[in-house]
């Protein structure tokens, strides 16, 4: 045994000698050539590890690790970071979890060298550095589901490891505001595909990268503001200006947008994150109350009756009850919606024109009246939670879709077409407006919202 033990020492050895040749010759031929066979031979060496005792490998721990660090290096160099997924599940096996590099890259004396830099690069390979990790995170958490046959998510587990990972690379973030808006990401997200998810994951990240991390805590602290995947930059710096000046960067009005910090169970808030206008105002509440502390705010700031025109309350519906948080449901009633006081405190002060109700279902179904998905000519009396709403507040229009599930589609200047559809499929563009309980079809398109 000694003897065997003796011979795969000196074999590895050997091997580790050629990776080391290789290195010596690599300035004198080609580089993607050298990537190729340094590749090769590394691939070898963790195939000698994984076979051998630990009492034999454990000499050339350090130096083996030291390798697929390298290689994961030059992986971020190559179309696609291909390989990167193994080497770095390898990686975390040997003690280094992909989770923890920015953190470990900061803390751990012995942390690979070939990760250090590739942590703290920045521009493109930084980015693209994120979405290989959370991409990682998220394959890491899909578990066979013995019962169905089936790949499934583990949800928890997926919001602990992108946790790990962003609270390495935004050091400075609150935890508690952190995980608010992780939690909600991940869970409505977490049965999309694993490209979406990476591209919404990775939008968390590059927004507050954009915005400062000091600045995500203060609209965390002032506004509610978690889910920062879900807002753009220039929608985040727009609201910064206004909660500093009173005023918009452009001069003109703003739109508000209101959202639940819980609540949004399909992601269907993402969309805001198309919007790169600075003329918005971005709120996370968990009740409308928490308006009146906005309304406040936003008076100290200096706001006037000209610093906003629209108000833009995302959430989710029925014909029985509308929700923006998981800690409120509003039936349409309009001396329910009248006695909401943050709410009316907010239309009343800052004198808004017009509210846009983006929820499903905003008007009941009335088949023995009304044909589905229809608006006649001229005005129709007709119930659902925006009839309740234009009758608490009679001088404030109120924007939206029709008789059943709602679908939005918003760009960059926060413009929208709200399409409404049956159980069958079956939809129209056609959107209604609606004063003082008279609704009627809303001509000019969804402009200024």
């Amino acid at each position: 045994m000694p003897k065997l033990a003796d011979n795969a020492r000196r074999a590895m050895q050997k091997q580790i000698d050629f990776i080391y040749s290789l290195k010596d010759d690599s300035n004198k031929s080609d580089y993607f050539d050298y990537d190729y066979e340094h590749e090769g031979a590394v691939i070898k060496l963790m195939n000698a590890e994984s076979m051998l005792p630990e009492e034999i490998t454990e000499e050339f721990r350090d130096i083996i690790i030291n390798e697929v660090a390298e290689v994961v290096e030059s992986a971020a160099n190559s179309e696609g970071w291909r390989g990167f997924d193994k080497y770095a599940a390898w990686l975390a096996d040997h003690g280094f979890p992909p989770e923890r590099w920015p953190r470990d890259a900061r803390d751990r004396e012995d942390f690979p060298e070939p990760l250090r830099r590739l942590v703290n690069e920045q521009g493109d390979k930084e980015k693209g550095l994120d979405r290989a990790i959370i991409k990682y995170c998220i394959e890491k958490t899909e578990l066979y589901d013995g019962d169905s046959g089936k790949m499934k998510p583990d949800v928890y587990g997926r919001c602990d490891l992108i946790q790990k990972y962003f609270e390495g690379r935004l050091p400075d973030v609150d935890p508690k505001i952190m995980t608010c808006g992780i939690v909600g990401m991940v869970d409505s997200y977490s049965s999309k595909s694993i490209d979406h998810q990476v591209y919404r994951y990775n939008d968390y990240i590059q927004t507050i990268r954009e915005i400062g991390q000091s600045n995500a805590n203060r609209l965390g602290e002032e506004l509610g503001i978690t889910h920062f995947s879900d807002w753009s930059p220039e929608v985040l710096r727009g609201t910064l200006h206004i909660l500093e000046t009173g005023r918009t960067e452009s001069g003109n009005p703003a739109t508000i947008i209101i959202r639940g910090f819980t609540g949004d169970h399909n992601g269907a808030a993402y969309k805001y994150h198309n919007i790169k206008s600075t003329d918005m105002f971005a709120v996370e509440i968990g009740h409308t109350d928490m308006l009146s502390g906005i309304v406040e705010k936003l008076e100290r700031a200096g706001v006037n009756s000209n610093t906003f025109y629209a108000v833009i309350l995302f959430g989710h519906g029925s014909e029985d009850a509308f929700t923006m948080s998981f800690g409120e449901r509003i039936s349409p009633d309009s001396q329910e919606w009248r006695n909401k006081k943050g709410l009316r405190d907010l239309v009343t002060a800052l004198v808004i024109d017009t509210i846009v109700l983006n929820s499903c279902h905003p008007l009941v179904r009335e088949e023995d009246r009304f044909e589905p998905l229809t608006l006649g000519k001229g005005f129709q009396r007709r119930r659902g939670a925006v009839v309740a709403i234009s009758k608490a507040f009679p001088w404030t229009r109120v924007v939206s879709g029709l008789d059943g599930v709602t679908y939005d589609w918003v760009d960059e200047t926060g413009y929208a077409n709200i399409e409404t559809r049956d159980d069958e499929g079956d939809g129209t563009f056609t959107m209604a407006e609606t004063w003082n309980g008279w609704t009627c079809v809303y001509e000019k398109g969804a402009d200024r919202q």
